[in-house]
C-alpha cells in the first residue's frame, strides 16, 4: 500500500468549484432577506400592539411607532446585506 494510505491523507476528488452566483443560491439569498425583513416588521407590529394593550392606549400610536421602527431596521439590514454582497467577488 502507498504511504498516503497510512498517513491518513486522502486524495482530493476533482469536483468543480461551486458557483456562488448560481440562480438557486441567488434566489435563496434574496428570499431569505425578504423573510427576515417581514419578520422584523411583524415583530415591531406585535411589540407595539402589546405595548398599547399594556399601557391601555386606544389610539395605537405605539403600534404605528413599532411598525415604522421595524421598517427602518429592516431597511438598514437590507442595505448592509446588499453592500456586503456587492463587495464579494
Amino acid at each position: 500500500m502507498s504511504a498516503d494510505h497510512y498517513s491518513g491523507k486522502r486524495k482530493r476528488s476533482k469536483q468543480k468549484p461551486e458557483n456562488s452566483s448560481s440562480p438557486i443560491r441567488s434566489y435563496a439569498r434574496w428570499s431569505s432577506l425578504v423573510f427576515q425583513m417581514g419578520a422584523i416588521v411583524l415583530a415591531g407590529y406585535f411589540g407595539g400592539m402589546q405595548l398599547d394593550k399594556f399601557l391601555e392606549r386606544d389610539d395605537s400610536i405605539i403600534t404605528l411607532a413599532g411598525v415604522v421602527t421595524g421598517v427602518i431596521v429592516a431597511m438598514i439590514l437590507a442595505v448592509r446585506i446588499i453592500l456586503d454582497n456587492k463587495n464579494q467577488p
